[in-house]
């Protein structure tokens, strides 16, 4: 029988797998638009969970981005994009978490 991944397990392997992504932003020439939306590979994450990529994916889209992602006033604060403009690189971003706020507290991460 498969092991179902829990919320907390797949993003303790995103969170572990592009913090020094996110911290070394100030560090390395500018690769994207801000530092708060990191691109994630799904294909690399769902490897190490050993599920397909579909799944994390999904869980991440359509389950935690609107569980997480919240609207204040006209501004909308994402958890997990498709797409995120990158003037930087001359491409949208894909796949891209909004990762100090996958690091709150309230997001059960210990």
């Amino acid at each position: 029988m498969r092991h179902l991944r829990t919320d907390q397990e797949i993003l303790r392997v995103i969170y572990d797998r592009y913090y020094e992504e996110f911290v070394s932003y100030e560090r390395k020439p500018k690769a994207r638009e801000t530092k708060n939306f990191v691109p994630i590979d799904l294909p690399a994450v769902a490897r190490e969970l050993k599920i397909e990529p579909e799944l994390v994916f999904d869980r991440l889209y359509y389950h935690l981005g609107p569980k997480y992602g919240r609207t204040d006033g006209s501004i909308r604060v994402s958890f997990f994009e498709i797409t995120f403009s990158n003037s930087v690189a001359g491409r949208p971003d894909r796949h891209v978490i909004n990762f100090p706020y996958m690091d709150s507290p309230h997001k059960g991460r210990g």
